[in-house]
């Protein structure tokens, strides 16, 4: 951002001072951090003093409330010429959230091996209808039984320490991501890694990068019926209205099929768990689409 404001010392009129602001989103919240260039002391030789500083953002549409009505804070901070750090701080906390609507749609599908011990591909896509809707805060889906992981298949694991300056190996990548967000001009692209961490089995990462660039960490276990899960936490209380993750199937996949996912007795059902950030609740039991129709569909066109 560019502040552009009149200088004035006394009866002299210094013209315009120029204050560029640099804007960081955070990764991991979708936070933005507004990081002003120093405020010039000097200008054409005649010292001024800042006594006060306002911001008033009035453009429409430039900011959104969120969909979380939990207290929040606007913090910062102002440094001096001779460095003195003084913290600012106001509470901020919206109202009418449990007044948003939370159903999503998610669908699932294996695609490719079906038999027993294949390595199927996996595609999750989360919609959002159109309307007032609160964002997911948090996503937790768990596979059908009969999807165990591959762990034969976890090679190549990127380190925090790679992750953190973006050099993280090609063979640690095992899928795609995208999301669509109205905020955003394009969409968010980007690479599923799996990264070390202090769980058992290495964390599900999804790097979506783009106009900014936001991190999803997700946890690997298992649930209750001993089906692969998959938990995101934290997820950034921003609009999206599509969401599609990717994850590769063959020699690099990570699903392994325990039955033949075509047999009558072969459980499709996977559970999911989505959470608003209003703190409504979408449980639903999607069934997990697969290649068996298909492959019947092109025996009878051969006949």
């Amino acid at each position: 951002m560019a502040v552009i404001t009149p200088s004035v010392a006394g009866p002299f009129d210094l013209g315009t001072v120029v204050v560029r602001v640099a804007l960081k989103v955070n990764p991991e919240t979708a936070q933005v951090n507004a990081v002003s260039d120093p405020i010039p002391t000097i200008v054409h030789g005649l010292p001024t003093v800042v006594q006060s500083i306002a911001l008033n953002m009035n453009k429409p549409n430039f900011t959104l409330n969120p969909t979380s009505c939990e207290p929040k804070q606007i913090t910062g901070s102002a440094i001096s010429t001779l460095g003195s750090v003084a913290p600012l701080s106001q509470r901020f906390q919206v109202g009418g959230c449990n007044a948003l609507a939370f159903k999503p749609k998610l669908k699932l599908s294996l695609k490719g091996a079906t038999k027993r011990a294949g390595n199927p591909a996996l595609r999750a896509v989360i919609t959002y209808p159109k309307g007032s809707n609160a964002n997911i805060a948090k996503t937790q889906v768990t596979l059908p039984h009969s999807a165990f992981l591959e762990q034969s298949h976890i090679r190549t694991v990127c380190t925090r320490v790679q992750f953190a300056v973006d050099a993280c190996p090609k063979g640690s990548i095992y899928g795609s991501a995208r999301a669509v967000s109205p905020l955003l001009d394009q969409p968010l692209e980007g690479p599923v890694y799996l990264r070390s961490s202090s769980n058992k089995l290495p964390d599900l990462v999804v790097d979506l990068k783009g106009q900014i660039e936001v991190v999803l960490d997700g946890k690997v276990d298992t649930g209750k019926e001993d089906g692969l899960r998959t938990t995101f936490q934290s997820v950034p209380d921003a609009p999206v209205s599509k969401f599609i993750l990717n994850l590769d199937g063959g020699k690099k996949g990570l699903i392994v099929n325990s039955e033949n996912l075509c047999s009558p007795k072969a459980k499709v059902k996977a559970v999911s768990n989505l959470t608003a950030q209003n703190g409504k609740t979408y449980d639903t039991q999607p069934r997990v689409a697969n290649s068996c129709g298909k492959k019947a569909k092109k025996k009878g066109l051969k006949r």
